[in-house]
């Protein structure tokens, strides 16, 4: 899925190139997907709950620091190891929501 986001073409060898053009047009409907479609939360414990996109890939954490709910956004590297802060809502990380509703998360973080 990474390499579909920077644009990644094979080559032929085994290898592969970046394609500015794909890169430009997967991103586009990258973002679109994001803004049309709400995100969902699942928890995962009583002070965690995972934030998902539409394809089901988690894009953050939402953590309960005192009485605040933190969104703390969540990507991947081109190797695949997880990169705090980053991914496709890393201008949102910290973001503090006052309670979990689903869809005024959705909205906040995809507004």
């Amino acid at each position: 899925m990474l390499r579909f986001w920077l644009g990644w073409t094979p080559d032929g060898g085994g290898r592969g190139s970046l394609n500015s053009a794909s890169a430009f047009h997967i991103q586009r409907q990258t973002r679109r997907s994001h803004t049309l479609n709400k995100l969902t939360l699942q928890r995962t414990n009583d002070q965690v709950v995972r934030v998902l996109d539409p394809q089901g890939e988690c894009v953050g954490n939402l953590k309960l620091i005192g009485q605040v709910w933190k969104f703390k956004a969540l990507g991947r590297d081109a190797d695949g190891q997880l990169v705090p802060g980053g991914g496709p809502l890393t201008g949102r990380h910290n973001m503090a929501f006052a309670a979990l509703d689903e869809a005024a998360v959705s909205a906040a973080l995809l507004g």
